[in-house]
């Protein structure tokens, strides 16, 4: 630091940064600068060093009026001696409180020594001083300071009795909390063990298939029926289950700390229960002991599943297996099959199903059926107690002629006009009468896909019923209701004709010439009738036909105007009850009297 290069000596404003610079020399350990003389034509004032009193800040003044004072013809320069500086004693910082305002250097630092004035020369020698003004003080930023810290104590002292007795028991403290925490791991570490949720875990690691399938063979209890097996059935309710769900656990209601009983589900289907108790000589410590399963037991109603009944219905000449095995008649039920599968206008047609009803179901079945002709048939519906097969579509068709405006019913269901076909037919009661009376018109009702022969009923369009039908061409035919005048008055004529006509065409009793002019009065000779049972009784052969069938009943409905001459009536004529034919005879009017014109008979 000795180099001129870093003498900064001169740049201060005033005394304090030479002090300062002087002091930090010291602290370096190099000698202080002796200060330099000031420059010629400076004054130097000896004076005692005084705190500096703050001036009041002057006002800024203009360039002009800071402006170089009067230049004084400078004199040759005299070299004087270099004052000699102070040395200040060192001071130790020490700290103290902050103080509003910095503390001037001037307060703080004692008087320095005055520096050694030269001899005084003579007037005469003495050259002219330069005039200097007086600065302006500029104000002052706080002073800044730095002192080294005080020199650390290097004398090393040794622990005191306390400083012992806190290390002793700072070791001993540590030593009794690694074994508190010792003993409590290792309370931890049996408590873990001997808790029975990990003799559970345990257990299901070693409840593998094969465990459960050597349990489960010994307990199941099922006997299965011929369309099952002992060994689908564990497979299927047992097996199955534990293979597909997720075992769980919970505790069960006999639960105690002392005797644990779990309750194990697997795919929420309970399984069994798990007993566990203390293992034999399995203490752990801590008063804690270890466990083990002490038994399984499987539940009832996994082992045991209560069975169920199949009920099948299909039609009666189908043939039914369940897994492939024919169900035998031995399983057909008393009770109605369900008729939801018959067709809509043979509902009450229950003869055509047959239900079967299986009892000791256990597992999940096939059910299939086929017609008679081998076609398999489909299920209406089906689930775990059953099934429903409809029946194969019929191939009876039935048509049905009546009158415009009638209301045609099949088996008690009322036929909508889509069964109508568009039709329209024309009585043929009346061929070659045509210049006696017109016949009615009649429509077609057309339905197909029947199992057996419906039970027709047609009425008038007021719902007036109308009389028995006839048979035309193969096809149901019904003819308007009844006039009631018109039957009253000529029921009995109508009637007595008949029986003599039946006895004719029967050739009742073997005597055809007296059944013959029997009824010769009842005849008159240009109507077809009259020329038709003329030609039998020469040909010695009558007819016979319906009148000559075996039947135990007739009536006579339908008694119609079909002209202002002409009117006819139907004979339905019945065995055992049922319908078995008939015949309609047509009546003219000649000579205001009524004779029978033709009779047309049909069967069923």
């Amino acid at each position: 630091m000795s180099d001129d290069r870093f003498d900064l000596t001169g740049f201060g404003a005033d005394e304090d940064f030479d002090s300062f610079l002087d002091s930090i020399r010291r602290d370096l350990g190099e000698p202080e600068r002796p200060r330099r003389a000031p420059s010629a034509g400076t004054v130097v004032i000896d004076a005692e060093t005084k705190p500096a009193e703050p001036e009041p800040e002057q006002p800024i003044q203009t360039a002009e009026a800071v402006r170089q004072p009067e230049r004084v013809r400078r004199p040759e320069q005299v070299q004087e001696p270099e004052p000699v500086p102070v040395r200040r004693p060192r001071e130790r910082i020490k700290p103290a409180e902050p103080e509003t305002k910095p503390r001037r250097r001037a307060e703080q630092e004692p008087v320095r020594r005055q520096p050694v004035r030269p001899k005084a020369e003579p007037e005469e020698s003495r050259l002219p001083v330069r005039q200097t003004e007086k600065k302006p003080q500029k104000r002052r930023e706080p002073e800044i300071r730095w002192e080294p810290p005080a020199e650390e104590d290097e004398e090393k002292h040794g622990l005191s009795g306390f400083g012992k007795a806190m290390l002793v028991y700072c070791i001993v403290l540590i030593i009794a909390v690694a074994a508190a925490l010792a003993v409590f791991w290792k309370y931890l570490e049996a408590y873990e063990f001997t808790r029975p949720e990990r003799v559970m875990e345990q257990f299901e690691q070693m409840a593998d298939e094969k465990y459960w399938q050597t349990a489960i063979d010994s307990a199941f209890t099922v006997t299965p029926t011929e369309f099952e097996t002992k060994s689908a059935l564990e497979n299927e309710l047992c097996l199955d289950l534990i293979r597909n769900g997720g075992m769980s656990y919970v505790a069960d209601e006999a639960y105690t700390d002392a005797a644990p009983v779990y309750l194990v589900s697997v795919g929420g289907t309970e399984l069994c229960r798990v007993y566990l108790s203390p293992q034999l000589g399995g203490e752990a410590g801590f008063g804690l002991e270890y466990k083990s399963i002490d038994k399984v037991e499987l539940l009832a109603d996994f082992i045991n599943p209560e069975p169920r009944t199949l009920s099948i219905t299909a039609p009666a000449d189908a043939t039914v297996t369940v897994n492939g095995i024919t169900v035998s008649e031995s399983y057909i039920s008393s009770e109605a099959p369900d008729a939801s599968c018959l067709p809509e206008l043979e509902q009450n047609a229950a003869e055509l199903l047959r239900r079967y009803d299986i009892p000791g179901i256990y597992g999940t079945v096939e059910i299939g059926a086929s017609s008679a002709d081998g076609e398999v048939l489909t299920a209406e519906s089906s689930d775990e107690n059953g099934a429903v097969f409809a029946l194969a579509e019929g191939t009876l068709s039935y048509t049905v002629y009546a009158p415009e405006g009638a209301v045609v019913s099949i088996n008690g269901v009322e036929l909508d006009e889509s069964y109508l076909t568009g039709e329209t037919v024309t009585a043929s009661f009346l061929a070659g009468l045509e210049s006696y009376g017109t016949a009615p018109e009649l429509v077609a009702w057309q339905v197909d896909g029947l199992h057996l022969e419906p039970e027709v009923t047609v009425t008038a369009a007021d719902g007036s019923e109308l009389g028995a039908p006839y048979a035309q061409d193969g096809v149901t035919a019904c003819l308007p209701a009844s006039d009631a005048e018109l039957e009253a008055a000529q029921k009995e004529y109508s009637e007595g004709f008949f029986k003599l006509y039946a006895a004719f065409e029967s050739n009742l009793n073997d005597k055809i010439d007296t059944n013959y002019y029997n009824m010769i009065n009842y005849l008159y000779g240009t109507l077809p009738l009259t020329s038709r049972l003329g030609s039998e009784y020469i040909a010695r052969t009558p007819a016979g036909g319906v009148t000559d069938t075996g039947y135990d009943s007739y009536e006579l409905t339908n008694f119609v105007y079909y002209g202002e001459n002409c009117y006819g009536c139907n004979v339905s004529l019945y065995e055992d009850g049922e319908q078995t034919g008939g015949c309609i005879i047509i009546f003219t009017r000649i000579n205001a009297k009524w004779y029978p014109a033709e009779v047309v008979e049909y069967s069923f």
